[in-house]
Parts: structure tokens; C-alpha cells; sequence
């Protein structure tokens, strides 16, 4: 009988602060102006007055992670647009995982 496993990337294991999604709605508070080196693309502000960030695609794919942007997203998301979202909380940030409009 052959077994078959499951492998993850290495960074996941490493983030015991990752936690389960959970939904959220918020408005787009910053938007990046893609010509400096930040590692956000967006920051949202939810109802709590928490921040949650967009990340740059590089931190999803270090982390395991799909990028909820799309062409769409870099189109559509500008100051004050309000959004539903479902985020993670990883390194101590709240990290966006799904965009939902």
C-alpha cells in the first residue's frame, strides 16, 4: 500500500500565529504608491479601527499564501472604497487572504 503525504511549505510551519479565517468588512484606508519598496499594497481599515493589510504578491508566495489581488483589485481599490475581506492573523498582522465584492 503506497502512503501519500501532505507537504507544506516550510514558512507555514514556522508561523505558530497563523490562525484560522474570519470575515470582516472595512474601507480602504492607504493605498501604495507602488513606486516605493513597501511590502503592503493596501491597508484597510476595519469596524474595530484595526488595521489589515494587502500585501505584495512576495509575501504570499514566501508564506504559502494566495494573493487575493487580481486586476480588478489593483483597478477598483482605491481610498474609501469599502470592501468584505476575510484575513488572517500572521506575524502579528492582520493579513488579508480573500477579497469578496
Amino acid at each position: 500500500m503506497r502512503r501519500s503525504y501532505i507537504s507544506f511549505p516550510q514558512n507555514i510551519l514556522e508561523t505558530p500565529t497563523q490562525t484560522k479565517s474570519k470575515n470582516m468588512r472595512g474601507i480602504v484606508k492607504n493605498v501604495s504608491n507602488f513606486l516605493i519598496d513597501d511590502d503592503w499594497l493596501f491597508i484597510i481599515e476595519g469596524t474595530e479601527k484595526l488595521k489589515y493589510f494587502i500585501m505584495a504578491e512576495p509575501f504570499y508566495k514566501t508564506n504559502g499564501l494566495r494573493t487575493p489581488v487580481t486586476k480588478r483589485e489593483l483597478e477598483n481599490l482605491n481610498e474609501n472604497v469599502q470592501i468584505d475581506f476575510a484575513y488572517i492573523n500572521m506575524m502579528e498582522k492582520n493579513i488579508i487572504t480573500k477579497i469578496k465584492w
